[in-house]
């Protein structure tokens, strides 16, 4: 559908460091060269802005502002019509590590998005049990879900 498309890039905004500044670019279906990024693009932008777009099926290619930087991010489109993010190559935004096992986090956990006191989120993990992987100090990292950034929880709530 026609109309205006705004888009807001929350990874500048959303607290958790690991997330990176991206970048995006709009471009015709299928016209997106990673030979020659710029050609075709149609509108691009950083942070976030309103383009309007013509009816019909485009590509968004996201990158980053900053050369040399790689990451997850966390991005937000808004219009008049239908919006389906077909994700990259993997759309396992999070893959469960290969060293992941499950543990017992029997009366659960406040989190962290890094392993440090400093940086605790505003919400508690529930008691169950989670896939745990690796370990830094004394934190574990706990694996939510593909699309769920893993969090950080104090390695002495969970069982061993």
């Amino acid at each position: 559908q026609s109309g205006d498309y705004a888009y807001t890039d929350l990874s500048w905004t959303d607290g958790d460091p690991t997330t990176i500044d991206g970048y995006l670019g709009f471009f015709p279906e299928g016209g997106f060269n990673p030979a020659s990024p710029a050609t075709g693009c149609i509108d691009a932008g950083d942070d976030g802005t309103t383009i309007t777009l013509a009816a019909g099926r485009y590509t968004m290619v996201v990158t980053t502002f900053a050369s040399n930087v790689a990451g997850p991010y966390n991005l937000q489109m808004v219009g008049p019509g239908e919006i389906t993010y077909a994700g990259g190559t993997d759309v396992c935004r999070y893959p469960l590590p290969a060293n992941s096992v499950v543990r017992s986090i029997p009366a659960g956990a406040p989190t962290f998005y890094a392993p440090d006191l400093s940086t605790q989120n505003t919400f508690n993990l529930p008691a169950g049990t989670w896939w745990v992987g690796e370990t830094s100090g004394d934190f574990s990292r706990v694996w939510i879900a593909c699309q769920a950034q893993p969090v950080w929880v104090p390695t002495n709530a969970v069982a061993p």
